[in-house]
């Protein structure tokens, strides 16, 4: 089972590059490896196959004891050994199933905590950025302009931010990166009693 993680920097996993890239491999693997064999079907086909689901292997698996213990009652269109074949064929690819299930399970655990965290300082230097732009600081407005479509398009509501291509993200750590360094360099104009949050929350990021 996959661990919760919670969104705060107590929790921060400390993950491996290796980790990574063992697990990329593996999935790659996973994926290729079963590239040669897949079965061509028909639309028809297709549309009964949809319902063969890991709840299908209880009723599958009594099908071939019956038949098994009965051959009497086996119809000389079926061939039992073939139907062995079958439903060794699925129990072997739902047990793979479950495990691919699993790890998805954990690694979307994984990216949506590190989402939330790269969301929240996002809109820390967001907020400090735009509090200079507001006391007119002269470098903060082309930066607030930038940060400000970024936020639009991938730290907006919920349902509104699209997943940002290799190109944007790369984008968005310079613009982070100079938004922190905006903000620590101006820092003394931020320590107004009604926005001092925003530098306790720069000092958090710069300690995590």
């Amino acid at each position: 089972m996959s661990t919760k993680i919670k969104p705060n920097a107590e929790n921060l996993p400390n993950i491996p590059a290796n980790v990574f890239a063992q697990a990329l491999t593996g999935a790659k693997t996973a994926k290729n490896v079963i590239a040669p064999y897949l079965p061509e079907m028909t639309a028809h086909t297709q549309r009964h196959a949809s319902g063969m689901t890991i709840q299908n292997t209880e009723f599958l698996e009594q099908g071939l004891r019956v038949a098994e213990s009965n051959p009497n009652f086996v119809s000389t269109f079926v061939d039992l050994k073939r139907y062995e074949e079958e439903v060794d064929v699925f129990l072997e690819a739902n047990a793979i199933i479950s495990e691919l299930n699993v790890a998805r399970t954990n690694w979307t655990a994984v990216r949506r905590w590190a989402g939330i965290q790269a969301r929240r300082e996002f809109n820390i230097i967001y907020g400090c950025v735009r509090e200079l732009h507001h006391r007119n600081i002269p470098p903060a407005t082309a930066l607030y302009e930038e940060m400000s479509r970024l936020y639009r398009n991938h730290f907006g509501p919920r349902g509104s931010n699209a997943a940002p291509c290799e190109e944007e993200l790369v984008v968005i750590e310079d613009t982070v990166l100079r938004g922190k360094q905006l903000a620590t360099q101006y820092k003394d104009h931020l320590k107004d009693k009604t926005i001092a949050h925003l530098t306790t929350n720069l000092e958090e990021i710069d300690n995590a």
